[in-house]
């Protein structure tokens, strides 16, 4: 059976914006305008509409990259801001806007699977690495250093992790607690000193 383009629109709507499972937006459609869509054919048509607006998503995706860059030159934050993304077209889209734009790879195993991060971070014209403390190992660590490759952990928000990337001579430190960061940050400094001073 063929279906026009409003009623193809509704389960889109319902399931897209409303949220509702698709056997629920079969039965609102049937409820409300008594036309009788299968699930699988809502499955299908929602999955028509995405596959329609690829294109759109993707120039709509590079447009607003193209914003946050203007829009961080503007106010003045350049020397202040990384960009940082799972999706490597992103990583490469920045890059193509501007190459002084610094980006980090966050590092992403489906996307980038074994490779090192120096091979990462070279492939993709890269700045920095950002990846999970669970993912960092000693192998990947002396890989960074040797390239000189700045090295970002996310998420930490206890001390003793802190304390030992710190250690370790991670370049920054991603957390939810921004507070519990600065108190080991000051008091690592504070021991640095007291060390060179000796």
């Amino acid at each position: 059976m063929q279906y026009g383009s409003n009623l193809k629109a509704l389960p889109v709507y319902f399931c897209i914006y409303q949220l509702l499972p698709y056997e629920r937006a079969s039965e609102m459609i049937f409820d409300l305008f008594g036309h009788s869509l299968s699930p699988a054919t809502v499955v299908a048509v929602t999955g028509a509409c995405s596959r329609n607006l690829t294109e759109v998503e993707g120039t709509t995706r590079n447009l607003l990259q193209d914003a946050q860059v203007l829009h961080v030159d503007e106010t003045g934050m350049r020397e202040h801001v990384v960009y940082s993304s799972f999706d490597s077209r992103a990583i490469l889209h920045f890059k193509q806007i501007d190459a002084l734009t610094p980006v980090a790879v966050l590092y992403e195993k489906k996307q980038h699977g074994l490779r090192l991060p120096s091979e990462i971070v070279q492939c993709l014209g890269a700045d920095a690495f950002n990846c999970s403390l669970r993912e960092l190992g000693e192998k990947w660590l002396s890989d960074l250093k040797l390239h000189g490759i700045p090295v970002h952990i996310y998420t930490v928000n206890d001390e003793k992790n802190m304390r030992r990337l710190l250690d370790l001579g991670i370049d920054g430190i991603f957390t939810n607690r921004p507070d519990v960061l600065r108190s080991v940050w000051e008091e690592y400094k504070g021991s640095c000193v007291m060390i060179d001073g000796q």
